[in-house]
């Protein structure tokens, strides 16, 4: 079985990297935000009692970007994700700071994802015989990967609600995926195995200040860009073919974040609304 060209070692200095860029960002983003009034401001809709940044994202993009492009391997897939995180970022951080309507953000997260699909060529080819489907037609595969995105990146928005929920989500997510694609991916799939460490060390960087008591939020432009790379992650793992059923087990992984809604769950009560 080909192997990666990765060893655990090699991770440890983009994990470090995006982990420090992301805890010392954040308390700069934390005092500017509060120099600037660039707070979320406690209503009938949230838990929290204060004014409190939600910028946290500026952070978490900071690191991972960083990371990535600095250690891992910019092959078509990951440039054209960086492409399309570049993009959310400022969507999300334009809806963080003034408000975005439903619509704008709903039509640049289709760009994102068109870029990642058609430029970056990341999509679902087979079911792998779950439901009785193996191989898609083109079509399909375009169809139902462009759900899935849209699926679990807005799915990752919503739960972004109790201190430190989306957080610890995604990182149990991303190490899970992370470590399949390493152990079982090959060379082919190697580089999103980095892709992961580096997302996990940005987002455990900012749960450092994001557990209660919060003293900033994910935001839009964390969860946006932390969903659509989540979502690129289950993607590169349901392709591996390596694990049997990876579809049915990628649901089991993100089984959470794309059941209920979870907001329903909370009676609408979330820290940034």
């Amino acid at each position: 079985m080909e192997t990666s060209p990765y060893s655990l070692f090699d991770f440890v200095l983009p994990f470090t990297w995006s982990f420090i860029i992301s805890v010392f960002a954040i308390p700069s983003i934390i005092f500017v935000a509060h120099v600037k009034n660039l707070l979320d401001e406690p209503n009938v809709r949230t838990v929290h009692h204060s004014l409190t940044p939600r910028l946290g994202g500026v952070a978490i993009f900071a690191g991972f970007t960083s990371s990535i492009t600095i250690f891992g391997s910019m092959n078509q897939g990951v440039q054209f994700l960086l492409a399309g995180s570049v993009i959310l970022f400022f969507i999300g951080i334009k809806d963080d700071l003034v408000s975005v309507s439903a619509f704008k953000k709903f039509f640049v997260q289709i760009l994102a994802t068109g870029i990642v699909m058609i430029l970056g060529d990341i999509r679902i080819t087979s079911f792998q015989g779950v439901l009785g489907i193996h191989e898609l037609d083109i079509g399909t595969s375009y169809a139902f990967t462009f759900l899935v995105i849209m699926g679990i990146s807005n799915s990752i928005n919503l739960i972004d609600g109790l201190d430190g929920l989306a957080g610890t989500i995604l990182v149990i997510v991303a190490t899970t995926f992370g470590l399949f694609i390493q152990f079982f991916g090959g060379a082919e799939f190697a580089p999103y195995s980095m892709v992961a460490i580096c997302l996990i060390g940005a987002i455990i960087g900012f749960l450092r200040y994001n557990f209660y008591n919060a003293v900033v939020f994910m935001g839009d432009t964390g969860s946006l860009v932390s969903g659509l790379v989540v979502s690129v992650l289950a993607i590169e793992f349901i392709e591996m073919a390596k694990v049997p059923a990876g579809p049915s087990m990628a649901v089991c992984v993100l089984i959470v974040p794309i059941s209920k809604r979870q907001r329903k769950q909370y009676h609408g009560k979330t820290n940034d609304g």
